[in-house]
C-alpha cells in the first residue's frame, strides 16, 4: 500500500504484518521523498543506511553496457563508500544475516564496478575480501574466489609476478575443489576460465585453449553471455598460435554477428571482440578490414573508460601497423605516438 502526500509535517503509520508502507514526505511541494516504514525501521530506501541496506542493495546494480546508468551508478558508488567510512565493521557484523548478507551483495557489486568500470583491480580485490566476511553461504562464497581469482588474474597479465598468479590459481582451484567437487556448473566453468587466462598470460598456448575448450564444456547456455565472451578469449588464444589464423577468425565473426543481433554496443567485451578480429585481419592482410574493426574498439573504449585508459594502447598499435600495411605513414605515426603515450 502506497500513501501519497504533496507535503505533510507528521506521519501517521499503521503496519499490520510487516507490510512495507511508502510514504512521500517533504517540505516543498516541487519535491517528492520516498519513505519506507517497515517494522519498527523508518528510511529512504535511495540513501543508504543500515536501515536501508536490503532494498539499497536489491536496487543497486552494475551494468557497463549502459553508459548513462554508469553514470548514475557512480553517484550510488561515493555513498556506499562514504558509508563504508562512516560505519564500523563491527557495528555491521552484530546485524541480523538478511542484512549482513545485503550488505555482502552490495560489496560484491561495488567490486563488480571497480574491475569493469574503473578496471582497478585493486579496488576490486579489497572489496571482494571484506564482501567474503559477510557472505557466508557456498554460492556467494564460489562468486566471490572466481571474481578474487579473475582480479589476480589481471594484476598477473601485468605483473608476471608470482605474487598475482599464486592467488589467481588458489581462489580457482578452491572453487574447483572445494565448492562444487562433484558438480560442474557455471562457476566451475569460470574458474576454468581464469586457470586458461593465466596459461594465456605465460604465453602457455596448448594448456590456455585446453582449460577454455573445457570451460566452453561446462557451460550450459551455449548463447549465455559467459559463454560468448569464453569463446572470444579462446579466438584470441587461437590467433597467438599463429597456424591457425582462419579458425580464429570464424570464432571471431561469428561472436561479431552475436553482438549485433543483441544489440549491444558499448560494452567491453564488444570492443574486445573488435579488437582481435582487427589482429586477425591484419594478421591475414584485410587491411580495410583490420582498420574497421579497430577503430569501432577504440570508440568503445575510449566512450566508456575515457581516452587516457591503458587499454587503448593495443588498438592504437595495431592500427600504426594497419596504415604502414596501407601506405599512410603519417596515420601510422600518429597512433604509434599515441600508443607511447600512454605508456608512461
Amino acid at each position: 500500500m502506497k500513501i501519497f502526500f504533496r507535503s505533510i509535517s507528521i506521519i501517521a503509520v499503521f503496519i499490520l504484518n510487516s507490510t512495507v508502507i511508502s510514504a512521500p514526505i517533504n517540505a516543498n511541494p516541487e519535491e517528492k521523498i520516498d519513505l519506507v516504514i517497515e517494522s519498527n525501521k523508518i528510511f529512504d530506501p535511495n540513501k543508504l543506511s543500515i536501515d536501508s541496506l536490503q532494498m539499497f542493495e536489491k536496487n543497486f546494480h552494475v551494468d557497463s553496457r549502459n553508459i548513462e546508468k554508469v553514470g548514475k551508478d557512480k553517484t550510488k558508488i561515493e555513498e556506499i563508500e562514504s558509508f563504508l567510512v562512516t560505519t564500523k565493521l563491527e557495528e555491521l557484523k552484530k546485524l541480523k544475516q538478511d542484512d549482513q548478507r545485503a550488505f555482502g551483495r552490495l560489496l560484491y557489486k561495488l567490486g563488480d564496478f571497480y574491475t569493469y568500470i574503473l578496471r582497478s583491480p585493486q579496488l576490486a580485490i579489497d572489496k571482494m575480501i571484506l564482501a567474503n566476511n559477510f557472505l557466508h553461504n557456498k554460492e556467494d562464497k564460489a562468486k566471490i574466489y572466481n571474481q578474487l581469482g579473475y582480479l589476480y588474474e589481471l594484476k598477473f597479465s601485468k605483473s608476471k609476478q608470482d605474487a598475482d598468479k599464486s592467488p589467481a590459481l588458489f581462489y580457482a582451484d578452491q572453487v574447483i575443489n572445494k565448492f562444487y567437487p562433484h558438480n560442474k556448473n557455471n562457476e566451475v566453468a569460470f574458474a576454468y576460465v581464469i586457470k586458461g587466462l593465466i596459461e594465456r598470460d605465460q604465453k602457455n598456448f596448448g594448456n590456455a585453449e585446453k582449460y577454455l575448450q573445457e570451460a566452453l564444456q561446462l557451460y550450459k547456455n551455449k548463447v549465455d553471455e559467459q559463454y560468448i565472451i569464453t569463446q572470444n578469449r579462446l579466438a584470441e588464444v587461437i590467433l597467438a598460435m599463429n597456424d591457425r589464423d582462419q579458425e580464429a577468425l570464424k570464432i571471431l565473426e561469428d561472436l561479431k554477428s552475436y553482438w549485433q543481433k543483441k544489440q549491444i554496443t558499448l560494452n567491453y567485451f564488444v570492443a574486445k571482440t573488435c579488437l582481435v578480429l582487427g589482429e586477425a585481419y591484419l594478421k591475414l592482410n584485410y587491411g580495410t578490414e583490420a582498420k574497421t574493426e579497430l577503430e569501432h574498439a577504440v570508440q568503445i573504449f575510449q566512450t566508456i573508460f575515457g581516452e587516457q585508459s591503458d587499454l587503448l594502447i593495443k588498438p592504437y598499435q595495431l592500427l600504426s601497423s594497419v596504415y604502414n600495411r596501407l601506405g599512410e605513414r603519417k596515420r601510422a605515426q600518429f597512433f604509434n605516438k599515441k600508443a607511447q603515450s600512454l605508456m608512461h
